[in-house]
């Protein structure tokens, strides 16, 4: 084949005009290609090659034979730095100008994020003296750029149903995660720390503005929630297990006559009803409490009624009933300060 013009028409129809300027040979260190057969394609099941198909001109008019194939990454469209080695495709067969080269690999490396362009030099197979380098060069875009994804430096790894993040990440405007049926976890194994910052964070039940449940588990530590100079608002009542230290568990008053009844009463351990029955006599009563108060510590108090001679004339004092078996009730009893008589009223008792 003559040292002439050729071109590529890619499968966008785009021609690329050949130059005439005797270049350095794109086929140094490779065997004659006429002494090399068409060899196998070897398939990985996933690999950083892509396949480029053209049309080969020679003065307009379409080539028949097999030729050779060098192609080149460089960083720039004109001069700059080759990234990596040639890739050598030789003794392709083209027909009435038709030819697809599969597999032009440069391996995972090259991709890096950068513009890249693809050099390539063409010669009849068995013809060294007819190489001719196609200009101007191509730019390389997305389809060969998303090997990325699979061999690129990522802090994303994948362990069967299992996908970790390791790496600083920043978002920013609307992002939504979806987790379908299952939970989303954000964990930190290296004692630093995950923050959210805005204005709110909220759970909504089928983006409706009814309020769900979110639940915050740090297993090995506390949880806290502070704001350095302000309050920390919570709206709704703060609940706490039984067993728990620091949170108010009950708070109850009670009208403690001889037809006692509950006031009002809040449970900060479940919605389980506050109970009062009758004890010895008015200002004497039995309240009934949802769980043991045998490790809780309590607090009772009269609250003073307009009836009373004067503020501080009654007192109140509360005793678990029994303490080897009814360790859920308190026998409370609402007295005179000055004789210690019976006297019934209200008191208020918190359960700690």
């Amino acid at each position: 084949m003559k040292n002439n013009y050729l071109s590529i028409l890619l499968l966008a129809s785009l021609s690329c005009a050949a130059s005439d300027e005797i270049v350095t040979s794109q086929f140094e260190g490779y065997t004659d290609a006429q002494n090399l057969t068409n060899e196998p394609i070897q398939f990985a099941a996933i690999g950083s090659g892509f396949n480029y198909q053209g049309e080969l001109l020679e003065a307009g008019t379409a080539v028949n034979g097999n030729f050779d194939f060098a192609f080149g990454l460089y960083d720039a469209l004109i001069g700059g730095t080759q990234i990596g080695s040639n890739v050598i495709k030789n003794n392709r067969p083209v027909a009435n100008g038709i030819f697809s080269i599969e597999d032009i690999d440069f391996g995972n490396a090259a991709y890096t994020g950068d513009a890249l362009w693809l050099s390539v030099t063409v010669r009849e197979t068995g013809n060294p003296g007819s190489e001719t380098t196609l200009s101007p060069r191509q730019k390389i875009h997305a389809v060969p750029y998303a090997v990325q994804a699979e061999f690129g430096t990522t802090p994303w790894t994948e362990n069967g149903t299992t996908v970790s993040y390791n790496g600083s990440a920043e978002l920013t405007g609307t992002t939504s995660v979806n987790s379908g049926n299952g939970g989303l976890s954000v964990g930190d194994t290296n004692s630093s720390h995950m923050t959210i910052d805005g204005d709110d964070i909220q759970r909504r039940i089928n983006g409706s503005n009814d309020p769900g449940t979110m639940y915050l588990n740090f297993y090995g530590g506390d949880v806290r929630i502070s704001r350095p100079g302000n309050n920390t608002v919570i709206n709704g009542g703060l609940k706490q297990t039984i067993s728990e230290n620091g949170v108010m568990k009950y708070l109850v008053s009670v009208d403690c006559t001889s037809t006692p009844t509950v006031q009002r009463y809040y449970n900060g351990v479940n919605t389980a009803a506050i109970t009062v029955s009758a004890g010895s006599g008015s200002g004497s009563c039995v309240v009934n409490f949802p769980a043991d108060l045998d490790t809780r510590y309590w607090q009772v108090s009269a609250v003073y009624a307009s009836s009373n001679a004067t503020p501080g004339a009654r007192n109140a004092t509360c005793r678990m009933l029994h303490f080897n078996t009814d360790k859920d009730k308190l026998r409370c009893e609402r007295y005179t300060t000055t004789d210690g008589s019976l006297a019934g009223g209200e008191i208020m008792i918190l359960v700690y």
